[in-house]
């Protein structure tokens, strides 16, 4: 794995790099919009207590493409770019590993995909992420809890070597559009963004994991099945705890001009904002 930093990104931005490990809580973040004198339209990433972590501005109004550095003012420097896919309403994020604009070692790191949820207003999202392998060969730092099962990971592969069809090979990660529940009283569409969405915005929005197989679909319909003998007020909480379990991203708005963007694994910080930033154009 190369060092990120030999090529001059400092400490913050090598933690939007890192994946987050699987039983930490949400990195709990802000995204404020900026509007510089010259016009130009800045987004600011920064970690809860106002540590600054990454910059985004614009290359294209048009088609939503986007450059990502750890400084605020505009540099040569480039971590990632967002750009366009083949079809309409893609994008894919490149991972510049030499940290340059237009470097010439680019990888893709997260695909996403828009459309419309059937017979509603809403939006939907699609997102396909690296597994964990293949961003540790691809060199995206991954959190040294990752590293913790190495030798486990590494005997599995040794018992694959031998017994080829008795261990997954490992294969992209899926998350998903969380979808809002109608609520007749309110009359609209909501979720419960535990506080972190003050403002109603068409581009709040949750993502979860997409289950791979009915197996794992079968478990989280089982989650939800375990709270419904319990009392009314044990129900809410577990009803509550559970839905924020699953949910691995959440954009919210919180003022004008200030998004709260919270994430967890396997995401990491870079990918996260990237992911929010492509509903620009929900309305």
């Amino acid at each position: 794995m190369f060092d990120l930093m030999e090529q001059g990104v400092g400490g913050c931005a090598v933690n939007t790099l890192s994946v987050t490990a699987q039983e930490a809580p949400h990195t709990r973040c802000s995204v404020k919009r900026v509007k510089t004198d010259s016009g130009e339209i800045l987004f600011h990433m920064q970690k809860e207590g106002g540590e600054h972590l990454l910059t985004a501005r614009g290359i294209c109004r048009k088609d939503g493409s986007m450059r990502f550095s750890q400084f605020k003012q505009d540099s040569q420097h480039c971590i990632a770019e967002l750009r366009p896919g083949k079809e309409k309403d893609e994008f894919n994020l490149w991972f510049n590993r030499d940290g340059l604009v237009d470097g010439q070692s680019q990888q893709n790191i997260c695909s996403i995909a828009h459309d419309a949820i059937r017979d509603t207003p809403l939006y939907s999202m699609r997102v396909s992420l690296p597994d964990r392998e293949t961003s540790e060969r691809m060199g995206i730092v991954v959190s040294p809890e990752h590293f913790a099962d190495r030798a486990i990971r590494h005997a599995a592969h040794e018992k694959q070597d031998l017994f080829p069809h008795t261990v997954n090979k490992p294969s992209t990660l899926r998350l998903r559009t969380k979808v809002p529940e109608w609520n007749e009283e309110m009359q609209s569409y909501t979720l419960d963004y535990n506080g972190r969405a003050r403002l109603a915005s068409a581009k709040n929005f949750q993502l979860e994991l997409a289950p791979a197989t009915s197996a794992e679909a079968a478990e989280i319909q089982k989650a939800y099945d375990t709270v419904r003998g319990e009392s009314r007020r044990d129900r809410r909480r577990s009803r509550r705890a559970i839905a924020l379990a699953g949910v691995k991203l959440q954009f919210g708005k919180y003022d004008d001009d200030t998004f709260n963007l919270d994430y967890a694994h396997p995401l990491c910080g870079i990918q996260a904002l990237a992911i929010a930033l492509t509903t620009s154009s929900w309305t």
